[in-house]
């Protein structure tokens, strides 16, 4: 798992290095004193604050971007802000994929999302995977336009492959496949947390700036 961290975080600066993972996997709670993940709650009971942190905007000192801002897909936020039938939708498929939901469950779910929203007009993966990934980071990834090229060299799918349900399934099932997603739930508290989001932080790994 150390080597992950090392992966994860290779772009942070000195010191910053371990908390630049433990701000990304903060994204899941509402806050850093609390327990109660985002998407738990909701979408109707979410703060303005709350929205701006599952949009990924930097809230409070903390960036909440990592695991794939969905900033730039205006259509993607427009539709979570404002179509109520499609957040509705989101929560309840989210809830069915609690911790002890079985692969086939999670896989079902993550169809349904993923292809409910990039029915949308405008509303590509992004969208959906930022979703799924802050909701069960130990589960699922980001796929977005920083991380996409990566990515495809990483699972060795074209981008265009990639940014499809049948792409993005491929890869979830050679990540749950892969020995150090198999590893055991380590001991101290910072590597307990980037466990916990460890197919979520294949975005921090793969991200690339755009400007690079």
């Amino acid at each position: 798992m150390g080597s992950l961290l090392r992966d994860a975080t290779k772009q942070c600066a000195g010191e910053a290095r371990i908390r630049c993972v433990i701000q990304a996997c903060r994204i899941i709670f509402r806050n850093p004193a609390e327990t109660q993940p985002i998407l738990r709650i909701p979408f109707t009971e979410l703060s303005g604050e709350d929205m701006q942190k599952v949009i990924g905007y930097e809230v409070g000192g903390y960036d909440y971007g990592w695991f794939g801002s969905i900033r730039s897909n205006g259509q993607g936020w427009h539709e979570l802000l404002h179509n109520d039938g499609l957040r509705d939708f989101v929560q309840e498929a989210l809830a069915q994929i609690g911790r002890g939901a079985t692969e086939a469950a999670a896989l079902r779910v993550a169809q349904e999302v993923f292809e409910r929203c990039v029915s949308i007009p405008r509303v590509g993966p992004a969208t959906p995977t930022r979703l799924l990934a802050i909701y069960r980071p130990d589960l699922f990834f980001s796929v977005n336009r920083n991380s996409i090229k990566n990515l495809s060299q990483l699972f060795r799918e074209t981008q265009g492959h990639l940014r499809t349900w049948g792409g993005y399934k491929q890869a979830l099932q050679v990540t749950w496949r892969a020995t150090w997603y198999q590893s055991p739930r380590p001991v101290g508290n910072d590597e307990q947390r980037a466990w916990d989001a460890r197919v979520a932080l294949l975005d921090a790994y793969c991200y690339a700036d755009e400007s690079e």
